[in-house]
């Protein structure tokens, strides 16, 4: 697995994770162990950062939406027609938790493979 926390320069920063199952949250914890991270629900300085995401396939994800009878009408209406993975999310947030986004702050991080564009 690839450093994360090293490649975006992240040692000693707060990740702000919202939005997020406890299952991506505790993964991108896992990345960024020693990182000193912090999860939390909401911030009251309003510059939280919120990640939306759509179906994530995590364990929890993929037992619920693994039968792809189920799944296909769901995909059908997401632009690029599948779900998203966990590391596509750990990376948004690890984005979010380094200096490259400073200037961001009291926004909703739709990540949802187009669905919330059509």
């Amino acid at each position: 697995m690839p450093d994360y926390a090293s490649r975006f320069g992240l040692h000693g920063k707060r990740a702000l994770i919202t939005g997020a199952s406890k299952g991506i949250a505790a993964e991108i914890a896992a990345v960024l162990a020693g990182a000193d991270v912090a999860i939390v629900g909401r911030d009251v300085a309003g510059l939280c950062l919120e990640i939306a995401p759509t179906v994530v396939l995590t364990d929890m994800g993929k037992q619920t939406w693994g039968d792809e009878a189920k799944a296909a009408p769901v995909k059908a209406r997401i632009p690029l027609h599948r779900f998203g993975e966990p590391i596509e999310i750990a990376d948004l947030a690890l984005y979010l938790a380094s200096p490259a986004s400073d200037f961001i702050c009291g926004q909703v991080m739709l990540i949802d493979g187009g669905y919330s564009a059509v």
